[in-house]
């Protein structure tokens, strides 16, 4: 049981890491994970959840934001290419995403954190 337990937490970072990588991929999904790392997506997402308490899904949206702040705070990139670095495809969506998790746009987010 050890053992089990020693792999999943080896396969969570399988998977972060691999979502680190791809994070500009804006196709990431959990089956092109699952299918990287040779795992059932079923189990890789239920495993996932399990060992984070956050469902996959919503661990790359984080992720996504997370970085976007960063880019806004140390770098003058254009929105555009930051949402692309994040994997946004549609700047629009981005900039929306960004406000419903974060409160304020991500330009009002630059402006305040670089003053």
């Amino acid at each position: 049981m050890e053992k089990k337990l020693e792999e999943s937490g080896d396969l969570v970072s399988t998977i972060k890491c691999y979502i680190q990588e791809h994070l500009s991929d804006t196709d990431l999904n959990r089956q092109q994970i699952a299918d990287e790392i040779h795992i059932n997506p079923d189990y890789m997402s239920h495993l996932f959840h399990k060992k984070t308490g956050v469902s996959l899904m919503s661990y790359i949206s984080e992720q996504r934001i997370n970085t976007a702040k960063r880019l806004l705070a140390t770098t003058m990139l254009p929105l555009q290419q930051i949402a692309e670095r994040v994997g946004f495809s549609n700047s629009s969506y981005f900039h929306r995403q960004f406000k419903k998790t974060v409160g304020i746009t991500p330009q009002q987010y630059r402006t305040e954190r670089q003053l």
